[in-house]
């Protein structure tokens, strides 16, 4: 289907209508989300107007009141002055592109209707080139004020046609559609349609539906105090004529709007003595007693005074009153009766600036005569995360035109909502067909899952030492990093792990790193410690993940115990079901040997202290051992390096005499080999 989001039909992605140029310099900007923004211009137009934004950007390029032409600086465009008298036409103005000629646009003028103006009736055509006055436009030389047709009533419309884009006007006498064809070759022949149920006079108003195959005319038979002329027409957008007329009501709409999806007419009365009111039709039976049926009485406009109505590029249609400073607007026109939500002054305008009677001209953009739809098949879109995958949606291929309904015109668009999306397709080669191709967006199944966060474990060589891993997607297939397509996985070395999970065409995806730390404890090696020395050591636990139990063997559960005595210590760890020890032993030693010596010996062979010898604490090790003794005249008599072997008080084979004697001692001994020497005097007594 083709989204339409402006009255005259302005099809979403073609922004040449996003900005609003209108009555007393007031303005209106679309191109941002959520209320348009007000403008200040510099127009001061009572009716009729026209302004024209860049199709891919919305930005404003011109605008004209049918007699003046300003650039997008609010200036007058050098040869923009026209001279027409255009102040009280409902539809002064028109600017319409020329086709296949991009920077070219036709600015239509359209004379009031007042007996005294040169212009009454008469209808012209100036051409605007944006290439000049610097890129800001201006009116070519010699393509100025060219009268184009008379005898017309003050109704002005256009639509892009497939095979042409059309003009329409009405006459004055005989109520004659005269539809132009405007093509690369110019302006051509009108063809005429002569509908005849409309009084003459000078007054009307034309729209055409969003979808171009309807337009709808309101006439008055005098200026003040006649009765209306509300009556719907077919439009051939193929061929530029006019046809079945279907009355819709005898009052008198000043403003005239259809819905954006074609079903809703919408008017605003005019009369001598009354308020102006907003009626809503609902013109889908096609016939006038179950369309006047159908009217709804919305309300008074808030001053009760006409204007013209018009539906923004949001989809929603704006109305104002003569001189009010803030718009209305119907925020969902095609919703039956008081559903529509007509709500009064709802969007501001700038300071200084106010809403009169007309709001732009905007040209509508038909769909072709020829009309096929297709649905494909649907594709999935797969989540990622918290969103989804985008999918790329082809159009047919092979043409050389594609609208999407967000205004992408290219041949494929990516997608990552679910939803129905719509492209029109058309081709150069056939204008009149048009290929309207849905596209269906489906949310894939959720298969969002979680591994966990990375961690750090204990592996050890134990069947039942793992990290379980798991993934439960019902109805999904799955994979792991070694092929495996369980929807556990133990994990049994530390390493990268990845799961993936299948369904319907879509993948997601997670890993986990699962780290090893060590747990191996380490008490050191055995300790000997000197027997008399007091034992104080510290057995530290290495750093344990949480979840390890401690065990000593004295029972504690400390990260650390002292050690305060010889013996055998061990630690076990244990981290289910992995189980890691060590174990110290500390042991005493003689570090430092004990030498007693006595002063006096008696070598008289009664058994008792007959030898001199020095006393080694039991157990100690001597590594070096040397006794000297002298007499008192510093003769050596006695010299061994045997720790058994004493002085028997024999010197070379006699017993020695009775006396002191000097002894001179050397040795090393204790596990440490710490160095001694003791010197002194020896008596030898018989």
């Amino acid at each position: 289907m083709i989204v339409v989001f402006a009255c005259t039909g302005s099809v979403s992605g073609q922004k040449e209508n996003n900005t609003w140029v209108f009555g007393a310099k007031a303005g209106l900007d679309f191109n941002a989300p959520g209320n348009p923004l007000p403008l200040t211009t510099a127009i001061s137009q009572s009716e009729g107007c026209a302004s024209f934004s860049d199709p891919a950007t919305g930005q404003l390029l011109f605008y004209t009141d049918g007699n003046k032409i300003w650039n997008a600086s609010h200036q007058v465009m050098p040869n923009g002055t026209l001279g027409i008298m255009t102040f009280s036409t409902a539809q002064a103005a028109l600017i319409l592109p020329f086709p296949g000629n991009p920077g070219r646009y036709y600015v239509f003028s359209l004379g009031h209707v007042y007996n005294n103006s040169p212009d009454i009736g008469k209808l012209y055509y100036s051409v605007v080139d944006m290439s000049l006055n610097g890129g800001l436009g201006d009116v070519v030389p010699g393509q100025k004020k060219i009268l184009l047709d008379t005898g017309l009533r003050e109704a002005l419309a256009a639509v892009h046609g497939c095979r042409s884009d059309w003009l329409l006007v009405n006459t004055r006498i005989g109520n004659t559609f005269k539809v132009y064809p405007v093509t690369p070759a110019g302006i051509g022949v009108p063809v005429l349609s002569p509908v005849g149920s409309a009084r003459d006079g000078y007054p009307g108003v034309i729209k055409i539906s969003p979808d171009g195959r309807k337009l709808t005319f309101s006439g008055i038979a005098v200026i003040i105090g006649g009765t209306g002329d509300l009556t719907l027409y077919d439009f051939d957008a193929a061929t530029g004529s006019v046809s079945n007329p279907v009355p819709v009501s005898q009052r008198f709409f000043y403003g005239i709007c259809f819905s954006p999806d074609n079903t809703k007419l919408y008017g605003i009365t005019t009369t001598l003595n009354a308020s102006s009111r907003l009626y809503q039709y609902d013109i889908t039976p096609g016939n006038t007693a179950a369309i006047q049926a159908s009217e709804a009485d919305l309300g008074a406009t808030p001053s009760g005074q006409p204007s013209d109505i018009q539906a923004g590029p949001d989809g929603k249609l704006y109305l104002g009153c003569n001189s009010a400073a803030a718009m209305d607007r119907v925020n969902f026109p095609n919703l039956a009766g008081a559903a529509c939500d007509y709500v009064h002054q709802v969007v501001a305008l700038a300071p200084g600036t106010s809403m009169r009677l007309g709001l732009p001209n905007i040209v509508v953009r038909a769909a072709g005569k020829d009309t096929f739809t297709s649905v494909a098949p649907p594709v999935i879109l797969c989540r990622d995360g918290e969103g989804y995958l985008p999918v790329m949606l082809q159009a047919r291929p092979g043409y050389t035109g594609y609208l999407w309904e967000d205004g992408d015109t290219a041949a494929g668009r990516p997608v990552s909502v679910p939803g129905v999306y719509r492209v029109v397709v058309t081709d150069t080669g056939a204008p009149c067909q048009v290929w309207l191709d849905s596209f269906i967006a489906a949310a894939g199944p959720d298969l969002r899952f979680s591994l966990g966060e990375d961690i750090t474990t204990i592996f050890c060589d134990h069947p039942d030492s793992y990290v379980a891993l798991e993934v439960n997607i019902p109805g999904a297939a799955y994979r792991w990093q070694d092929g495996s397509t369980d929807r556990q996985y133990h994990a049994r070395r530390p390493g990268i792990y990845r799961a993936e999970v299948m369904e319907d065409g879509c993948m997601f995806a997670d890993t986990i790193v699962i780290r090893d730390t060590t747990l191996s404890p380490e008490l050191g090696p055995d300790v000997r410690v000197c027997n008399d020395d007091r034992i104080s050591i510290t057995l530290q636990s290495p750093p344990v993940l949480p979840g390890t139990e401690i065990r000593w063997s004295n029972g504690s559960s400390a990260p650390s115990i002292q050690a305060a005595d010889t013996g055998l210590y061990w630690i076990r760890l244990v981290y289910a079901p992995c189980i890691f020890a060590d174990s110290m032993r500390i042991t005493s030693e003689i570090c430092t040997c004990f030498i007693r010596t006595a002063g006096a010996f008696t070598p008289n062979g009664d058994g008792r202290n007959d030898m001199f010898l020095p006393v080694i604490e039991a157990g100690c090790p001597v590594n070096q051992y040397t006794l000297s003794i002298y007499n008192r005249f510093g003769q050596r008599v006695f010299y061994s390096t045997d720790p058994a072997q004493g002085w028997d008080g024999w010197y070379n084979g006699v017993p020695a005499d009775i006396g002191v004697y000097y002894y001179e001692l050397h040795f090393a001994g204790g596990t440490r080999g710490a160095s001694g020497y003791e010197k002194g005097d020896l008596t030898l007594l018989r």
